[in-house]
């Protein structure tokens, strides 16, 4: 009885889980508002930018708000040099199709 009772409650909360939005930080937000990606690559995208530091991760979200006015003074207020500014478009590039592959 104890089995049939957990199965189902089991069962009960992967149904809700996937019904429901993965919860998306500001660089899932970003990504998720000119994309097309499900909400699992979206919060694959989201885990994968906590390898970035806090700077780079402010520069991400301005490069993906399509407000290219705020990209140069988020660069500047973050003290990011080129190699920072290079592993951010990077990742750009890579997280979403390397999450869809992966979702």
């Amino acid at each position: 009885m104890k089995t049939v009772i957990s199965t189902t409650f089991l069962a009960a909360v992967l149904c809700a889980s996937a019904a429901l939005p993965a919860f998306a930080g500001p660089v899932g937000d970003a990504y998720d508002k000119w994309t097309i990606y499900s909400d699992e690559t979206v919060a694959c995208i989201e885990a994968d930018s906590m390898k970035l530091s806090a700077g780079q991760q402010a520069y991400l979200v301005s490069i993906l708000d399509n407000k290219f006015a705020n990209e140069p003074a988020t660069r500047a207020a973050a003290g990011l040099g080129l190699d920072d500014i290079v592993k951010v478009h990077g990742f750009v590039w890579a997280a979403g199709p390397s999450c869809a592959l992966k979702s």
